[in-house]
């Protein structure tokens, strides 16, 4: 699992470039962890089954920007995969 202070500026950073979610990506060869962004609802699902659909490539942890940082980061964070908002 990425560690919160990183996943806290990842967070940021999706935020002020305009993103509505973050996926974070875990590489299970070198278990190294890395942000993914999407700028919609569409992109977000598109990105989460890509991301999972690739050999050695996970999706751990998915955040919708749009809710807020510090409720989302108190969580015990459980994968929520990205849905269309109505």
């Amino acid at each position: 699992m990425a560690v919160n202070v990183e996943v806290g500026n990842w967070f940021d950073k999706g935020i002020l470039q305009g993103s509505t979610h973050l996926m974070v990506i875990e590489d299970t060869y070198e278990y190294e962890h890395y942000p993914v962004y999407a700028s919609c609802d569409e992109d977000a699902i598109r990105l989460f089954n890509r991301s999972n659909d690739i050999s050695l490539q996970r999706v751990t942890e998915v955040y919708d920007l749009r809710l807020g940082k510090a409720k989302q980061m108190i969580l015990p964070h459980i994968l929520r995969p990205p849905r269309l908002t109505a």
